[in-house]
C-alpha cells in the first residue's frame, strides 16, 4: 500500500502495459492535475481495489482504452477539485473504451 499526496498529475498511473497489475490498498489525496488512479492503454488484466481517492483534480479513477480490469471496493470523494476551477464536478469513476471491465461495490461521493 502507498500514500500519495499532492501529485502534479495522476497519483498512480499505469500505461502501455500487457501484464496483470494490482493497485490495491492505496491512499491518494489532492492530485492537482488529472486523476487519482489512471489505467491508460493497458492490455493486461488488472485490479483496482480497496483504494481511497480524495480531492482529485478531475477524475477519481480513470480507465481509458484498457481491458480485463476489476474496479471494486474503492472509496472516491470530492473528484473535480481542479485548482482554479469552481462549480465543475468530474466523474468519481470514469471508464471509456474499457472492454471486459467490472465496476462494483465502490463508494463515490461529492
Amino acid at each position: 500500500a502507498n500514500a500519495v499526496n499532492f501529485a502534479g498529475w495522476d497519483g498512480i498511473n499505469v500505461q502501455f502495459g500487457n501484464a496483470f497489475v494490482d493497485v490495491s490498498g492505496n491512499t491518494v489525496l489532492d492530485t492537482i492535475g488529472a486523476s487519482g488512479i489512471a489505467f491508460i492503454n493497458h492490455g493486461g488484466d488488472g485490479r483496482i481495489t480497496s483504494n481511497t481517492v480524495r480531492r482529485s483534480g478531475r477524475l477519481g479513477v480513470y480507465v481509458g482504452n484498457a481491458s480485463g480490469l476489476e474496479i471494486t471496493s474503492n472509496t472516491v470523494s470530492d473528484s473535480g477539485q481542479l485548482f482554479g476551477t469552481t462549480g465543475i464536478r468530474w466523474a468519481g469513476i470514469h471508464a471509456e473504451w474499457a472492454n471486459n471491465t467490472l465496476i462494483e461495490n465502490n463508494t463515490v461521493s461529492v
